[in-house]
């Protein structure tokens, strides 16, 4: 589903497609539930089994999986799997290697990964969310009670962990010192949680069929937006990650950095994988209404023309992903005027 609620299959020929993780370069990773498999989507479309089990032809011991509740991504390629028959949480690594990261669960159903490599897992009957560190200690963060069914689970930059809890027709946020609070109002038996790095968060509702965005501060249904309906039995949602923000933005040395009307804007780029452009937007700090020049390009510097000589300006870098995921905007860089001369007595004003 684009942004814009525009809805395209990505695949078909599945039994039960049920979650859905997305990573930097754009792979879809789909949980096929019955089918018990998780499949890997291309952006080209091309697809491949990663794991699957019995109703898949695979092994129904602790090699393969059975009942593929929940995926997740990590930024390094590793995939989490709610295995739910076998009870226990896996992790897939990049070269195929399947192991358990967490055992004796009763019904897991969903799981989360965060930047830090805790992952979060959901166990549906007893009511629970438990964190597994990296070296494998587990905490239970949460703890509804039997006959509330916590399923989806999402975690955003901050630590804050959201949980679609079915049974109950809500989405709890947990802080990360474990305050709970609901958002959104009543839901209509919500399956799949995300979350942006605005603080909008997505949820999936199986009993309504559709996707809908609870805004930051939303308490009530009364300010969901509807992001895709006339879905059946929805259950699973993710977005893309986002790259880190690039750093360090400066025009250099007026002799290098400028020419007439013009900025060779440099920066330092993003940290995160996969990424594939940058998009620099220039403010002018003297006349506002004549900013908002871009220009992009796929390293630095990146040079923004039709500047108005004699403006102060400073600029933002953003960093996009193949999953066509963009980041938030560098800090500005520090003030420079542009002047309509072209030889080294340029001014830059710090």
């Amino acid at each position: 589903m684009a942004s814009d609620g525009t809805q395209s299959s990505i695949i078909d020929g599945l039994n039960t497609p049920y979650a859905i993780a997305v990573d930097a370069a754009g792979n879809r990773y789909i949980a096929d539930l019955y089918g018990d498999k998780v499949v890997k989507v291309l952006p080209d479309g091309s697809k491949t089994t990663i794991a699957h089990g019995p109703a898949d032809g695979g092994p129904s011991d602790l090699t393969g999986i059975d009942d593929a509740f929940g995926v997740a991504v990590d930024s390094t390629g590793n995939v989490f799997i709610a295995d739910y028959k076998h009870q226990r949480l896996a992790k897939l690594t990049p070269d195929g290697t399947l192991t358990t990261l967490a055992d004796g669960w009763d019904g897991p159903t969903g799981v989360a990964v965060d930047s830090a490599g805790n992952v979060y897992g959901s166990k549906h009957w007893l009511g629970q969310v438990v964190k597994v560190k990296p070296d494998g200690t587990q905490k239970i963060i949460a703890d509804f009670g039997p006959n509330t069914h916590p399923d989806g689970i999402a975690v955003d930059a901050a630590g804050n962990v959201y949980i679609a809890v079915s049974l109950s027709n809500k989405v709890v946020k947990v802080s990360p010192g474990g305050k709970q609070t609901q958002i959104g109002g009543t839901m209509l038996f919500p399956r799949g949680v995300a979350v942006d790095s605005a603080g909008n968060v997505y949820v999936a509702q199986q009993s309504g069929g559709d996707v809908v965005k609870v805004p930051p501060r939303c308490t009530s249904n009364d300010c969901h937006i509807p992001v895709g309906s006339g879905l059946a039995n929805t259950a699973g949602v993710a977005l893309a990650p986002l790259p880190s923000a690039p750093t360090k933005v400066r025009v250099p040395a007026p002799w290098k950095g400028l020419t007439q009307g013009r900025a060779a804007v440099s920066f330092k780029p993003s940290t995160s994988p996969s990424v594939v452009s940058y998009t620099v937007t220039a403010r002018n700090l003297t006349h506002p209404n004549k900013g908002g020049q871009i220009a992009q390009g796929t390293r630095s510097p990146i040079t923004v023309a039709g500047l108005s000589p004699g403006d102060r300006y400073t600029f933002t870098v953003t960093a996009t992903n193949r999953a066509e995921g963009t980041s938030t905007p560098s800090a500005a860089s520090k003030p420079v005027w542009i002047s309509a001369h072209t030889s080294p007595w340029w001014r830059i004003l710090w």
